[in-house]
């Protein structure tokens, strides 16, 4: 354990010991504190020793607290989604997905890097979760009359975050890549507020300029000239928090299909073929369950943990939820539908919905596996294969067919998972 005396007396401070508290405590009058430096330990980021050696069951419930809101997100975008089923409607709810998502993922780091059960964490993971409320609220208007105030939550929500983090670093060197951060997510600011106050094509225009331009800076680590990349020693993935972290993120996606298939449900009449459809929709979320958690969804923490470069996992993981949960959202889209429409003439938009979904997900799961084994499993292309031929023929029978094929394909992969165990 390294150690340095502060002043000039025999008083000794550790430095491993609670340095996010001495960040807010004062400082003793005729001794200065020294600053704490991140420490490097494992896989993961430690910025005081009781995070490694307690935190793991300590922050579980105020994490899973915090996702919990994006049940609601993921219901607004669902909605949305349903009442403008156009490609105009599909650009708009990948935008404010991608938005969504990106608020999770980077209040997901900061839980990761720091103690949650700290004050000042709890406040701001409290803080993200009002403002991530007020997003959810806002998104039926986002491209109306609310859109000033989505876009200028979105904004405040990650510029307050790195603001925060500045007075937490402040004397570290971590402190620089905050710093890069900032500048970047300064600069999207511009087309988020301008959107915000424009109306017709010119706001989804300037937003999908913004989330594009924040997810590709991200990628390149935030460069900046003459200070370059954000290195990843910076801020490195948590291998033992990665895995239990998407796969919470992934199984509230799930509950949101849950939530949505049985108020759909609950506001028909009970008939016959609505109950049929309730009972497809929750097979193929039991479905798509079983096939993420088959191996690569159960092996996350040991690829990062073992990777020679981390930090390229954890972008290829992260980008693989991203398709897996906007394919959980379709799947949520195509139930509700399907629920409300069992018999009904099937429409081009219904059945890409009904069949995406699945699709989607399928093909986020090559990525994940190819992430975390390096190769993946050919059932999962055979069956985007087979969903993309059936697509012509089932425009031509009720959404309900529709619906029981897509899981009938699940199942098929699902029953090959299982030979393969």
């Amino acid at each position: 354990m390294g150690r340095r005396r502060a002043g000039g007396g025999d008083q000794t401070t550790y430095l491993e010991t609670e340095p996010v508290r001495n960040l807010f405590q004062p400082e003793p009058r005729g001794v200065r504190a020294p600053r704490p430096t991140l420490r490097f330990a494992g896989p993961r980021v430690e910025v005081e020793k009781a995070h490694s050696d307690r935190s793991a069951g300590r922050c579980r419930p105020l994490v899973l607290f915090f996702d919990l809101v994006f049940i609601l997100t993921l219901l607004r975008l669902g909605q949305a989604l349903v009442d403008q089923l156009s490609w105009t409607g599909v650009l708009e709810t990948l935008i404010l997905l991608l938005a969504a998502f990106s608020i999770w993922t980077f209040t997901a780091s900061v839980c990761d890097t720091f103690d949650p059960s700290r004050p000042v964490i709890e406040l701001f993971i409290f803080g993200t979760m009002i403002g991530a409320l007020v997003m959810a609220v806002a998104i039926p208007g986002a491209f109306g009359e609310r859109g000033v105030l989505f876009a200028a939550t979105y904004v405040a929500l990650h510029i307050g975050r790195d603001l925060l983090l500045l007075v937490i670093l402040r004397g570290h060197n971590a402190q620089a890549a905050v710093v890069q951060g900032l500048l970047w997510f300064g600069a999207s600011a511009v087309p988020w507020i301008v959107g915000a106050f424009t109306r017709g094509p010119v706001r989804p225009a300037l937003w999908a300029f913004a989330i594009l331009l924040e997810y590709a800076i991200a990628r390149l680590r935030f460069p900046v000239p003459r200070r370059g990349r954000i290195q990843p020693k910076d801020f490195p993935p948590a291998g033992e928090h990665l895995g239990e972290r998407y796969r919470q993120l992934f199984t509230v996606a799930l509950g949101e299909v849950f939530l949505a298939a049985g108020i759909a449900h609950g506001l028909g009449d009970f008939e016959a073929y609505s109950n049929v459809a309730f009972a497809v929709t929750f097979i193929s979320t039991v479905l798509i369950w079983r096939i993420y958690i088959y191996r690569a969804g159960a092996l996350l923490e040991a690829a990062v943990f073992r990777a020679y470069e981390p930090i390229r996992i954890s972008r290829s993981v992260s980008r693989a939820h991203a398709i897996m949960v906007a394919g959980v959202l379709t799947v949520s889209v195509g139930g509700k539908l399907v629920i409300s429409h069992p018999v009904e003439h099937t429409r081009p938009a219904w059945i890409s919905v009904i069949l995406g979904g699945p699709v989607l997900f399928l093909l986020g799961r090559v990525v994940l596996e190819r992430a975390v084994g390096g190769r993946f499993h050919a059932t999962r292309l055979v069956a985007v294969v087979v969903l993309a031929a059936l697509a012509p023929v089932l425009l031509y029978l009720p959404p309900l067919v529709a619906a029981s094929a897509a899981a009938a394909v699940l199942g098929g992969v699902t029953v090959t998972d299982t030979i393969r165990i």
